[in-house]
């Protein structure tokens, strides 16, 4: 999550409220992030998913673009990162102007679409335009991705076409053309706009996280554009509406896009509004507050729950005044398991067994997780977010041999839970592991519950039931 940090950082810049200890907590996360981010550098050059070789091309592409935008707002970014990663992507360019799809990995199930080849060469062109790059590549590249676009028929390979052709020359003939075959792709509706992938995008996210992030790169590529304004506008709204409430988009690329829209259109919007706005619920009034031009781009909270009853609520909010604002009615609840528990079996399935749930202090236990993906496609990027029951300490060596036999990539710990990190998952592959965890307090509880999603599409998700755990005395 380091580069929505790095988006909120800035967008806390631009609108001038950064606070010293805030920006020292925020730069504190990110300095984290880049180290972390460095350490999956490949030997040679590029990035890959857990820094090994070989380096992926788009990955490497979206990195570039991340540390550029890093360095915006976090002075310690090392410059030679960027231009030595640009340097890697315009020599891997072939003779024709393209970059070729990376093979295996997390791109298997999307090679040999007509278009693989081009989005991909698109995508590498816009990150080394977008980041400064002014190498002979770009003229190329661009040249390979005009003379082909208009064979596209998916609207998440024209995004990045559009972005491509933008970030090389925004007032270009082939730009216009990209963008006018991008707008022909969207879906309008009376208030909103925005468009549907056919194909999973470069990391393998589909359905609504793949719509999601190709809505974000559609309507940056209008905003840096300066056209079509209207348009952007509704796209905008449609964004805004599907925030989730924990103010993300769901999937990481997903939120870094829309993020990264919705801070390119910020500077247009400041200043436009004047008014004042009334909340209420259930009739009686729960907040009354201005937008003026002065703070019309901060956001504003209202906490409802002391006005909420059982049952159906109604939310009232007047705005009059000058100009418009955006909103958004978030709620959360609480649900017992046997009404969250899914009817049937989940596309990606995780089982969470423990060998005992009865035991002394400074007893082991071991558990034991079964992972399948019952899709007829690979599951790519398996995050399983394994809870830790209270009490408890996790055997790390487990781990450590599980990473080191290549069974998972990677794992990391916090105070309640174990994430691990799988790279794929074939279809119908069923993964097993285990891992052992002391006891150290005598208790009864419940284990946090365990899940297993795809990381860029986290809707492909199960959870595991929770399990009631008794430690005694010794």
């Amino acid at each position: 999550m380091t580069y929505p940090n790095i988006l909120v950082l800035d967008y806390l810049k631009k609108t001038k409220q950064i606070k010293p200890e805030l920006q020292m907590k925020a730069e504190g996360y990110t300095n984290a992030g880049y180290q972390q981010l460095l350490t999956y550098e490949v030997p040679g050059g590029g990035f890959s998913w857990f820094g090994e070789a070989p380096a992926h091309k788009v990955l490497t592409a979206y990195g570039v673009i991340m540390f550029k935008d890093m360095a915006k707002v976090y002075a310690h970014v090392d410059p030679n990162v960027i231009a030595r990663t640009q340097a890697w992507l315009a020599e891997q360019q072939k003779p024709d102007g393209s970059w070729e799809v990376d093979k295996g990995g997390i791109a298997e199930g999307i090679i040999n679409r007509q278009t693989d080849v081009l989005r991909v060469t698109a995508y590498v062109l816009w990150a080394l335009a977008e980041t400064g790059y002014k190498g002979p590549q770009l003229a190329k590249a661009a040249d390979y991705v005009a003379a082909r676009m208009g064979n596209v028929d998916d609207a998440y390979a024209m995004a990045v076409i559009a972005n491509a052709l933008v970030a090389v020359d925004k007032n270009s003939a082939e730009a216009g053309r990209a963008l006018e075959k991008l707008v022909e792709m969207r879906t309008e509706e009376a208030r909103v706009a925005y468009w549907k992938s056919k194909a999973p995008t470069f990391t393998g996210a589909q359905g609504e996280a793949s719509d999601l992030e190709t809505t974000g790169l559609a309507v940056y590529a209008l905003l840096k554009s300066g056209r079509y304004g209207a348009l952007a506008n509704k796209v905008l709204t449609y964004l805004v509406q599907k925030k989730d409430p924990h103010g993300t988009w769901g999937s990481t690329q997903a939120t870094v896009w829309c993020l990264r829209s919705l801070i390119a259109a910020m500077s247009g919007a400041v200043g436009e509004t004047n008014a004042e706005v009334i909340v209420r619920i259930n009739g009686q009034q729960a907040a009354a507050f201005a937008i003026t031009p002065q703070d019309a781009d901060v956001m504003r909270q209202v906490e409802l729950k002391p006005h909420v009853k059982e049952g159906a609520n109604q939310v009232e909010i007047k705005f009059s005044g000058k100009g418009s604002a955006l909103y958004a009615i978030s709620s959360k609840f609480y649900l017992p398991w046997e009404r969250e528990a899914p009817a049937g079996r989940e596309p990606l399935e995780v089982d969470v067994h423990y060998d005992r749930t009865e035991l002394a202090v400074n007893d082991i236990v071991t558990c034991r997780v079964r992972v399948t993906n019952h899709k007829p496609l690979a599951a790519n990027m398996v995050i399983v977010d394994l809870g830790i029951p209270p009490g408890f300490e996790v055997q790390p060596g487990d781990l450590e041999e599980l990473v080191g036999g290549k069974k998972i990539q990677k794992f990391s710990l916090t105070g309640r839970q174990i994430i691990v990190y799988i790279e794929k998952l074939h279809p119908r592959e069923t993964l097993t592991f285990e891992y052992r965890l002391r006891a150290k307090f005598p208790l009864k509880a419940k284990t946090p519950k365990s899940a297993a999603y795809e990381y860029y599409t986290p809707n492909i998700r199960s959870e595991s039931k929770p399990v009631e755990m008794t430690v005694t005395k010794a």
